[in-house]
C-alpha cells in the first residue's frame, strides 16, 4: 500500500485559493522581524498562482506573475501603488490597520484625539 503524501506546494496553493487565507499568509510574511525580500516575492507568487487560476486565463496569469518583479522593483510610493493595483486584480486590497500590540505607543506610534 502506497502512503498518502501530498506535495506541500500543492497543498499551499490549494489553501491559498481562499482569499482570507491568502490575505493572512501575506500578512504573516509582512510581520517578520527580519524581512527577506525573496520571501515576500515567493509569497506573492504563491498567492497569484492560487487566486489567479480562477480570475485569469493561463496567459494572463503568466503575464501577471512576470509583472511582479517590476512591481517590487519600483521605488517609493509608486511601488506601493503598483503593488496595490497588482493585488486588486487578484481580489485583494492593500490596507493599513491599527497595530493591536499593547506596546504600539512605546514603538513611536501616538494616538491623537480630534
Amino acid at each position: 500500500m502506497q502512503p498518502l503524501t501530498r506535495n506541500y506546494q500543492d497543498y499551499l496553493i490549494e489553501s491559498l485559493k481562499d482569499p482570507s487565507e491568502a490575505a493572512l499568509y501575506l500578512w504573516a510574511i509582512l510581520q517578520e522581524k527580519d524581512p527577506e525580500p525573496e520571501l515576500l516575492l515567493s509569497a506573492l507568487q504563491d498567492v497569484a498562482m492560487a487566486l489567479g487560476q480562477e480570475k485569469m486565463s493561463p496567459e494572463q496569469l503568466q503575464e501577471h506573475l512576470s509583472d511582479l518583479k517590476t512591481v517590487l522593483d519600483q521605488p517609493g510610493s509608486q511601488g506601493i501603488y503598483s503593488l496595490s493595483s497588482w493585488l486588486q486584480s487578484l481580489g485583494l486590497t492593500l490596507s493599513v490597520i491599527v497595530n493591536s500590540e499593547p506596546n504600539y505607543r512605546e514603538n513611536g506610534f501616538k494616538t491623537s484625539s480630534f
